[in-house]
């Protein structure tokens, strides 16, 4: 199909409706924006004290839910918080506010680059005469695979039916794959990112990778792997 102007008007129309949506949701464009973009656009600090890490000897009798998050003081900032067993760790997203001009500059490139990537793969894929459908995928663990969820609740399929309305005005389909997967078979972020290509269609557009959960730190290599591994698919994923 050929993206006419009258698509495009129609794709921006659906679009709008659905930012105005996020944005009544989540309380206002700046939460929006904080939760949605600025959560994956940001730098992540992987050293290995901001890492996630248990301690079964933790005193957790201290633990408030109002001290759970330093967010609420520190708007900007993400730490992971105070549960039981689990040792409070440093912020894992670098808060721009607090970075060197360089650090401040480097920052800015990392956005650019990850922004500039998705808006391409999808205006790609829109202006694409030959393809007909847009493919999003889901590689994890079973917090990606909704266990212990309904499968219309789980977070692909509610995905998928979010962002319907603006690809079928778009005059395409979506299909969102869920290879999220339980620990029973043994596999792991070690090994399932190999597989991409088998537990996804080979013509994704784009992976969203859900092994966080169980890194524990360490996992720089396995998300490297990922996207080479994806480079050499026919649409290159993000």
């Amino acid at each position: 199909t050929t993206f006419t102007k009258e698509i495009l008007h129609d794709t921006r129309q659906a679009a709008t409706e659905f930012i105005d949506l996020l944005h009544n949701y989540y309380g206002g464009e700046n939460k929006a924006k904080a939760m949605l973009v600025e959560s994956w656009q940001a730098h992540w600090n992987l050293e290995k004290d901001a890492i996630l890490s248990y301690n079964d000897d933790v005193d957790d009798r201290n633990n408030d839910d109002n001290d759970d998050d330093d967010s609420v003081n520190n708007p900007g900032e993400r730490s992971l918080g105070k549960k039981k067993g689990v040792k409070k760790a440093k912020n894992i997203l670098n808060n721009p506010d607090n970075m060197t001009p360089e650090e401040l500059s480097q920052h800015h490139h990392h956005k650019k680059e990850r922004t500039t990537k998705l808006v391409t793969t999808m205006a790609r894929a829109l202006l694409n005469p030959e393809q007909t459908k847009f493919t999003i995928g889901t590689i994890g663990s079973s917090v990606a695979a909704g266990h212990d969820n309904c499968h219309y609740d789980s977070y692909e399929s509610q995905l998928e039916r979010t962002l319907t309305p603006i690809f079928n005005a778009a005059k395409m389909d979506l299909q969102v794959q869920n290879a999220g997967e339980g620990g029973g078979c043994g596999d792991s972020h070690k090994n399932q990112v190999f597989c991409v290509a088998q537990n996804l269609s080979p013509d994704v557009d784009i992976i969203h990778y859900s092994w966080t959960y169980f890194e524990k730190g360490g996992a720089e290599e396995q998300r490297e792997q990922l996207v080479r591994w994806a480079q050499h698919m026919p649409r290159r994923p993000m």
